[in-house]
């Protein structure tokens, strides 16, 4: 089981992917690519640091950690993009990806990412998610 024990574990950690966490994401997002009735496969760690952390791409990956140090046991992540809404003339990020592991639900941890996209999103002066 994933959970960790709440009398004596820290509760899991928000943070900024990096490209020692790509392994993880990789499992993570085939897990959410298995769900949405894709093969789980077409992921892979290279995809996740040269298309997703690279440092010139366009995604913001957060993931939820049991640890603040890389690499460790991710529970889930969450995967935005900076867009632009013409309906409201506003620049925003959008949410591409939101997965935790099964055994880690019902912790808050998916509400906690979003939280983590939006106030990066506040803090470069978007304004909406």
């Amino acid at each position: 089981m994933i959970r960790p024990d709440q009398s004596s574990a820290a509760p899991p950690v928000i943070r900024l992917a990096d490209t020692r966490d790509a392994e993880e994401i990789a499992r993570l997002a085939n897990a959410l690519g298995r769900l949405n009735g894709g093969s789980g496969t077409a992921m892979t760690a290279g995809h996740v640091r040269d298309d997703l952390l690279a440092a010139a791409t366009p995604f913001t990956v957060f993931v939820a950690a049991q640890r603040d140090d890389a690499p460790s046991r991710l529970l889930g992540y969450a995967m935005a993009h900076a867009g632009y809404e013409t309906a409201f003339a506003a620049r925003g990020h959008y949410l591409s990806d939101l997965y935790v592991d099964e055994d880690a639900r019902r912790m808050g941890l998916a509400t906690r990412l979003i939280a983590a996209v939006a106030r990066h999103a506040d803090a470069h002066g978007e304004t909406f998610v």
